[in-house]
């Protein structure tokens, strides 16, 4: 079923830097194959919202969708089942191609 290291990603707005993407909105959840879990980000997330950059209607969305993952995890209804492990690829789908200028920015 799931992996240790396995991650639930809140991710948010992205500020283009000289060096560096800077997200103003980073929170994990990473769930244990045994269904235990543990919040990463905590601290930068909290800090974000005493600062004010992120915005109330997000932690709303946030918390909903924390909510539905718990509920999720507690029925172990898809994608917390083991339904993913019987998955097979359309034999039909072709294999994607890279285009020529894949590795230029």
């Amino acid at each position: 079923m799931w992996q240790p290291g396995d991650i639930l990603a809140w991710r948010g707005i992205y500020r283009k830097r000289v060096w560096h993407a800077q997200t103003v909105l980073d929170l994990d959840l990473i769930i244990n194959p045994d269904f235990s879990f543990e919040w990463k980000d905590v601290d930068d997330y909290n800090e974000g919202i005493e600062r004010g950059v992120i915005l109330n209607k997000w932690m709303q969305e946030i918390d909903k969708a924390k909510q539905e993952i718990f509920m999720k995890m507690e029925k172990r209804e898809y994608p917390l089942d083991d339904s993913w492990l019987k998955w097979k690829p359309d034999v039909n789908w072709q294999q994607p191609k890279l285009p020529a200028d894949w590795d230029k920015v």
